[in-house]
This record gives C-alpha cells, sequence and structure tokens, in this order.
C-alpha cells in the first residue's frame, strides 16, 4: 500500500502547514538549504502514523535512500525540530522491549535491539552517567548489558521520582516481596532495587521491570 493511500487529509495539511510556517512565517524564504528543506520534510513526513511504524530498512525503501542517510536524518532532525526527553526515551525502550518480550532470551546478557538513533543516543547516555560503557557486537542496534546494568538504567530512570514510586507500589501493584523490599529503610533505592532484581533471576528482574515502566507511563515521569 503505497504512503499517498495511507496519509490522511489532516495530516497532509499539516505538511503544508509546517513548511508554510518555517518558510514565510519564519522569514526564512531564500535563506533554507536543500539541506534545510530535507530535513523538515524528513521531520514532518515521520511524524505521519504511516511512517511512524516503519522500521529502518522499511524507511530506507520507501524513501529510496542507504539505510545510513535514515539514521543520520532521524538524529538531525530529532535534535533539531523536537524535544528530546531522556527519561521517556529509556522509558519508551524498556516498554517496547517488554511488550515484544526481548528481555530475557539468552542467559544472563541482555540483547536489546534500538534502531532508532536518538533513543540509542538517550540509552547509551543513561548508562553512562552511572558508571557502565555501552557495548555492541557486530550489530550496532543491538546493545548488549547485564541484569545488574539494566537495574542501573532503571534507578537512573526513576531519578528524582524514587518516593512517588514507592508510594505508588503501595498503592497499585501487587507483588508484596517488591514492595516489602523497596520499603526498607536506611537503605539507598539502588541497592533496594538491585537486591531484589538479583535475588530470583530474570523473573523478579521482569516484575521490577514492569513496576518501573508501568509507573513511569501512568506518571508521565520525567515530563
Amino acid at each position: 500500500m503505497s504512503a499517498k493511500k495511507t496519509i490522511t487529509d489532516r495530516e497532509l495539511l499539516n505538511f503544508a502547514n509546517r513548511l508554510l510556517s518555517e518558510v514565510l512565517v519564519g522569514g526564512r524564504f531564500g535563506c533554507l538549504s536543500k539541506s534545510d528543506y530535507e530535513l523538515i520534510i524528513f521531520d514532518e513526513l515521520t511524524k505521519m502514523e504511516f511512517f511512524q511504524k516503519m522500521t529502518n530498512y522499511e524507511l530506507a525503501n520507501e524513501f529510496k535512500i542507504a539505510e545510513s542517510k535514515i539514521k543520520a536524518l532521524l538524529l538531525s532532525s530529532g535534535l533539531r525540530y523536537r524535544k528530546i526527553n531522556s527519561k521517556s526515551c529509556v522509558g519508551t525502550v524498556l516498554k517496547r522491549a517488554l511488550e515484544n518480550d526481548l528481555l530475557f532470551k539468552i542467559g544472563s546478557e541482555i540483547s536489546l535491539p534500538i534502531e532508532n538513533p536518538i533513543e540509542r543516543r538517550e540509552i547509551e547516555n543513561a548508562l553512562k552517567k552511572v558508571g557502565k560503557t555501552p557495548e555492541y557486537g557486530r550489530n550496532r542496534e543491538i546493545l548488549k548489558f547485564s541484569p545488574v546494568d539494566l537495574v542501573l538504567l532503571l534507578e537512573s530512570y526513576l531519578e528524582g521520582e524514587e518516593n512517588q514510586f514507592l508510594n505508588w507500589c503501595k498503592r497499585s501493584h501487587q507483588n508484596k516481596e517488591l514492595i516489602t523490599k523497596i520499603s526498607e529503610k536506611g537503605i539507598p533505592m539502588s541497592k533496594k532495587l538491585k537486591g531484589f532484581a538479583l535475588k530470583g533471576g530474570g523473573e523478579l528482574l521482569k516484575i521490577l521491570i514492569e513496576a518501573v515502566v508501568t509507573y513511569g507511563c501512568q506518571k508521565s515521569i520525567g515530563g
């Protein structure tokens, strides 16, 4: 099915308004380069539902350009035109991984596919903040890390929201072991999370991730 048949009238109107705003209202007619136009058009197109569902491979086929160019455009348009929220990016990646059962398939090592370069950039930055170096295999779109690294990532995701998360768990979560563990007084949240997650292997880690991500989605953590 072609993009022309699946783009809505509202999306087409938004597209036209965006171009008019950038060129005429912004007073930039004659000042924009070819790459500027390309970036504006790409940014607006990838907001459309038809393109949002595509992988980098599918986008490359649709636009008839190399995947490396798609990645460069995603990164450049994201940095220039979109408000990047690090916690939201981390939450989006973890939520998608949970929904597709990607976190617990290969022993103790976690392999997390991240195609979007903005999401990968924010995940890498979050890991660096907690003292971990992002690692990849041959495929630069698959991030590899340990369960301990994942717990540190969750802790970073909850930064500034620890008490709210605890209160939310007491109200909304059914796992009594989780509630008891993270309610212990005098212990940093990082040790509470690590102690719970690593005690029972993948199953408890999965419970913890689901709790953190669900809390984040419901509370719009970080923005």
